[in-house]
């Protein structure tokens, strides 16, 4: 019975250090979870035009930009790809995305990233590249942002990023469209976007925003099908990512968005 107390008693100490020392350097094991709230942040344009940025929802200045991403830094935030959402997560992160693929996130977005060591994810509206559209970035430019560490390229569809005149968006059903003719044409258009990839950017694309935040049912299974790992709304909320990552809610930032304000929702 001495000999069961003596062991009782040298153990005690034992575990007590070993707590101690869980609490004073495990705080970085502790944060680094699967799964917890991941604020999602949408923007599309930034200019050096305040008065385009005020009358443009589209555009934030560079200014705006910057001041908002001294902001995440100095309130503890860490920026990451919307790809490693599904990885061990820092204590405070943060997914920096625009949307579209326009120039400017190459002139103004891209180096002030790197002096604030952020990163953000572009989706692209791809179809506007293979067109060489002057707004928008080239696919060398996009290559050289994927290669960067800085910026992430990731789909916006190849050219499903549109309403008909009457009022239809191109991600839903059109009327007298079957399952079938509707699944098909989802398909072609991941086929074509995982055809440049292939060509311009070096991976295929795994996580997908969906355009005017429109999705129905099939459009997830489709997306699901092809091996997206993550979808995207512009529900106005802030997600768990312990809850998954499909249907996952962004909220847009405006030129007089608060970022203080914005994550509390």
């Amino acid at each position: 019975m001495k000999k069961h107390n003596k062991y009782i008693v040298i153990s005690v100490p034992i575990i007590i250090i070993v707590l101690l020392i869980g609490v004073i350097f495990g705080e970085g094991i502790v944060n680094r979870t699967i799964g917890k709230k991941v604020p999602v942040l949408m923007y599309h344009c930034i200019t050096e035009d305040e008065d385009l940025a005020n009358s443009n929802s589209l555009y934030v200045t560079k200014k705006k930009f910057e001041e908002d991403l001294k902001y995440l830094r100095d309130n503890g935030y860490t920026a990451i790809f919307a790809k490693d959402m599904d990885k061990p997560l820092p204590k405070k992160p943060v997914v920096i995305t625009f949307d579209d693929g326009y120039k400017d996130n190459y002139i103004y977005g891209y180096p002030l990233l790197k002096e604030y060591d952020m990163k953000a994810t572009i989706f692209i509206l791809a179809y506007t590249f293979d067109e060489e559209m002057s707004h928008k970035l080239s696919w060398e430019e996009a290559g050289a942002l994927a290669r960067s560490g800085f910026m992430d390229i990731q789909s916006h569809t190849y050219d499903l990023h549109y309403e008909t005149d009457d009022g239809l968006f191109a991600m839903e059903p059109f009327p007298n469209e079957s399952d079938e003719e509707y699944r098909e044409r989802l398909y072609k258009d991941i086929d074509i976007m995982n055809e440049r990839f292939d060509k311009y950017i070096g991976y295929r694309p795994t996580v997908f925003a969906y355009p005017y935040g429109k999705y129905t049912k099939i459009t997830e299974e489709v997306l699901k099908e092809a091996d997206y790992k993550a979808t995207f709304t512009t529900e106005k909320r802030i997600g768990n990512s312990r809850q998954g990552l499909y249907l996952y809610p962004r909220m847009a930032v405006y030129q007089k968005s608060g970022l203080d304000t914005i994550l509390k929702k």
